[in-house]
């Protein structure tokens, strides 16, 4: 099910640009996740946290497009990209939901993640924890997507080993 996404986050629970171990390196969007993980122009919300300190924002968001889509079925490829024949995701090789995304202009002049610091700190840092939780439970550093629902939702939607 595509979740009624706020914002959507892309976590590596080992940071990928500094290579430590024990901090992670998230990004987050207004929308669907698409808006990260996809060719849209600009940058997310990036921040890096210690594992048990607070986040640091390293880069403010410059996306000026986000994606919207009504509660719906979303219909996943397989992750390892395979055709496999008799199978229900055969020849799928993307996620489709069952509404069409839409396209809407970002204004971050009254996006409360931007103008009120002390929710921005609070949801970056239960984010950033997630990240640690989840590679704690799986022992290796984990690629991680999830989204905020309303405006403290965190929900996890998909997690792997860190390449």
């Amino acid at each position: 099910e595509l979740m009624p996404a706020h914002c959507a986050f892309v976590l590596h629970s080992k940071n990928p640009f500094s290579d430590e171990k024990d901090e992670m390196y998230g990004e987050l969007a207004l929308g669907l996740g698409e808006a990260i993980v996809g060719n849209y122009a600009g940058r997310s919300l990036g921040w890096r946290m210690k594992r048990g300190g607070e986040p640091v924002v390293v880069a403010f968001p410059s996306k000026s497009e986000c994606l919207i889509c009504p509660p719906c079925l979303i219909f996943r490829s397989d992750s390892n990209g395979e055709d496999l024949e008799n199978f229900a995701g055969a020849g799928l090789f993307e996620s489709v939901p069952a509404f069409q995304n839409r396209v809407q202009r970002v204004t971050y002049w009254n996006a409360r993640i931007i103008t009120d610091r002390d929710y921005r700190m609070r949801l970056l840092k239960r984010i950033g924890e997630l990240a640690f939780l989840v590679e704690d439970k799986y022992a290796v550093p984990q690629d991680i997507e999830g989204v905020v629902v309303g405006a403290e939702t965190v929900a996890l939607v998909q997690t792997r080993t860190q390449v």
